[in-house]
């Protein structure tokens, strides 16, 4: 309908609006785009034009003045970026590098500047990279690009970010090859701002790869770096609190849960009470802390806590993932079959974008599910997916799916390959150096037993790990063991 007194057209229904688009010939449209974003420019230029980039962005992207597009498409991607909306940031800095592209086809050179942008939009991708529909090739051509440019501090940056988005996308193997590079890189050209972030990315990288010792040693060197400025940039003080998270999360594994405890209470206070994506990001790692206790309704709120976050920052992945911790913790507490279909679901939509990080715990989970549903064919289907995972060096829902499956086998009367399992499991725990693995370990071994009519084993199994869920604060595990070791073991112990 017309709208007189703004001078141009409305519709009720986009897709009135796209049809009228459509049945326009392209060159005219491109003449009105050009047209109008030539007429805004001259408008904002008297008022000044960071409320219009946006607009001015699309028209001038539609209108093929490539330049103009460039400049505003960066500019509202970094407004964008900004205000935490990273799905206009990542749609902006797209559109931005678009333009270049068509410079350079032209004859303007744009290497550098495209590599700029390539920068900003791997920080709009690092908290959802389930964004990126050609996974990391963007990031390789601007290493590409980077080092045919002959600038080294350029290439330095672009490994940087090619390293941290293979991160995010949860390949920690490619991460950790490409941060070594980055770091060589930034140490070589004298870097040294460079360097420091580097060996925090990589630390992070090493986390995920289970490589525990060096990734405390690079963790606590990037901490350390923050510590020594006189006062840190709002972006410092967030690369901390996650650094803070991963080296909590290291902590908790070994079993030091205390220190973990400490180390998640000083990034949730060095992020306030804003809602950044890195908030949900510490939250996940709480979150799979507390389920590493068996504390199921602390998890649940935590996690509900993360995906609440994700959802207002719109970061796919994160979402998906809190929900997914939620869900499981909340099936641990009840058994309930609508539980385990929230972690399904979550999932399944994280490997269908092809998302990663950490999902060797979603596989996990859905083993554990799977089984005690009696979904045979599901649960081997995770299985097959948390191998694949754990060859990528994703290592920490490796256990738990081994002891499920082991489990499952001794109910069948399979001893044997049960205790294959159990062994995998002891394996995993002793790679990562984890107390509360090598404990959850000793209580399926009791379990184990108890199945075989193996009385003594049992009670060698079950000597003293009362006292050590204890002293680990993993109390429902603590309740299971006490229940165990009640149990009688007589010619009908298996049946009960």
């Amino acid at each position: 309908m017309p709208d007189e007194t703004a001078g141009h057209w409305r519709f009720k229904h986009g897709l009135t609006r796209e049809v009228i688009y459509q049945a326009v010939g392209l060159h005219e449209r491109r003449a009105l785009h050009l047209h109008i974003a030539q007429v805004l420019t001259q408008q904002g230029q008297a008022h000044g034009l960071e409320d219009l980039a946006e607009t001015l962005a699309y028209h001038c992207s539609e209108g093929q003045w490539q330049e103009p597009a460039a400049q505003h498409a960066e500019r509202a991607g970094d407004k964008a970026q900004a205000a935490s909306a990273l799905d206009r940031a990542r749609a902006q800095y797209g559109t931005a590098l678009q333009a270049l592209d068509a410079l350079a086809q032209a004859g303007q050179p744009q290497a550098l500047r495209w590599c700029g942008v390539a920068e900003k939009l791997a920080m709009a991708c690092v908290f959802d990279p389930l964004a990126l529909p050609d996974g990391v090739q963007v990031f390789e051509r601007a290493v590409d690009m980077a080092r045919a440019s002959g600038n080294p501090h350029v290439l330095g940056r672009a490994l940087y970010w090619l390293a941290y988005i293979h991160y995010a996308k949860g390949h920690p193997k490619p991460s950790v090859l490409r941060g070594e590079a980055a770091l060589a890189q930034a140490l070589q050209v004298g870097d040294d701002r460079l360097a420091a972030k580097v060996r925090g990315m990589l630390g992070q990288a090493l986390h995920a790869a289970g490589q525990y010792p060096r990734a405390l040693q690079l963790l606590d060197g990037a901490l350390n770096d923050t510590q020594r400025q006189p006062k840190p940039a709002s972006g410092a003080a967030v690369g901390a609190a996650y650094s803070l998270a991963c080296k909590g999360s290291v902590l908790g594994d070994q079993g030091a849960f205390e220190q973990a405890e400490a180390c998640f209470h000083e990034a949730l206070r060095l992020l306030g009470g804003g809602e950044h994506q890195v908030a949900a990001s510490v939250r996940h790692w709480l979150s799979v802390m507390r389920l590493w206790q068996g504390r199921w309704a602390e998890a649940q709120h935590i996690g509900e806590e993360a995906a609440r976050i994700a959802g207002q920052v719109r970061s796919r992945q994160q979402l998906a993932m809190g929900q997914a911790m939620a869900s499981y913790a909340r099936w641990k507490l009840t058994h309930d079959a609508a539980d385990l279909q929230g972690v399904r679901e979550a999932t399944a939509w994280v490997e269908a974008s092809k998302g990663g990080l950490a999902t060797s715990l979603n596989h996990a989970w859905m083993v554990e599910g799977a089984l005690a549903q009696g979904r045979h064919a599901e649960a081997r289907h995770h299985l097959h997916k948390l191998w694949r995972r754990v060859r990528m060096d994703d290592r920490l829902g490796e256990a738990l799916a081994c002891r499920a499956w082991a489990l499952a086998l001794a109910g069948r009367g399979e001893h044997a390959r049960a205790q294959r399992y159990l062994r995998a499991a002891e394996r995993s725990a002793q790679a990562r150096g984890s107390l509360h693995e090598a404990a959850a370990n000793r209580l399926c071994a009791a379990q184990l037993a108890r199945w075989a009519q193996q009385p003594a084993r049992a009670s060698a199994a079950l000597e003293g790990l009362g006292a050590t869920f204890e002293a680990l604060g993993m109390r429902w595990h603590h309740e299971q063991a006490v229940a165990l070791a009640a149990v009688r073991f007589t010619a009908s112990a298996s049946a009960n």
